[in-house]
């Protein structure tokens, strides 16, 4: 964790898994599937927007506090066993009883050369707040990545903190032909893709 600001009172969470996956179970080539993923888009993705931020910060800091938040065991679980998946954020909420945020975002699988981010649906109806905040800085400065559309509801590294009543959206492109794949590797990300959700999230941030 990295705290942005540490003495201001009015906080924002923003967070992503660090972790990969430990087998490509999604892989077309059985011969590969019991190999760890490099999780190019699947978890460096998110943490190498929020890095680009924090740096971006040191010059000009945000009006908010910002609490960055990396989270491990995200992708740990095998599919259809949820429980051992989200292990990190649900670890954080639990340990962290009364910790507060204005708001926050998770970031996971932002980095896609094609990418989309759609309004995912748990977001819209329990942080609907922060999907317009982030939308509408999206269209502020032409991040064409994020599409006016509804997407399907997610379980990610959200859902632990709405649980607990923190307003925090998903960002994400599920959309992914590479997700859990031998395949997900840099170069099938794009820098653009990154710096539109950069800029997005640093607009967010410019006013309270």
């Amino acid at each position: 964790m990295a705290r942005i600001r540490p003495a201001e009172a009015k906080r924002v969470l923003l967070g992503t898994h660090y972790d990969t996956r430990s087998w490509a179970d999604k892989d077309p080539n059985p011969a590969v599937r019991q190999n760890p993923i490099s999780g190019a888009n699947d978890g460096g993705s998110g943490v190498a927007v929020l890095i680009a931020l924090a740096e971006a910060w040191r010059t000009a800091p945000p009006a908010y506090g910002v609490d960055i938040v990396f989270f491990d065991g995200e992708d740990f679980g095998r599919e259809g066993e949820w429980d051992d998946y989200f292990l990190g954020s649900k670890a954080w909420v639990r340990d962290h009883p009364d910790y507060k945020v204005e708001w926050g975002v998770i970031l996971d699988m932002v980095g896609d050369a094609a990418l989309k981010i759609c309004k995912e649906q748990t977001s819209v109806d329990k942080a609907p707040q922060v999907v317009e905040r982030l939308w509408s800085a999206a269209q502020r400065t032409g991040a064409k990545a994020f599409a006016d559309e509804r997407g399907a509801p997610m379980m990610d590294d959200h859902n632990a903190f709405l649980e607990k009543g923190i307003p925090v959206a998903l960002l994400i492109d599920f959309d992914y032909p590479f997700f859990h794949t031998d395949e997900d590797t840099p170069d099938k990300c794009a820098a653009d893709s990154l710096g539109q959700v950069g800029r997005t999230l640093l607009e967010a941030l410019r006013a309270p």
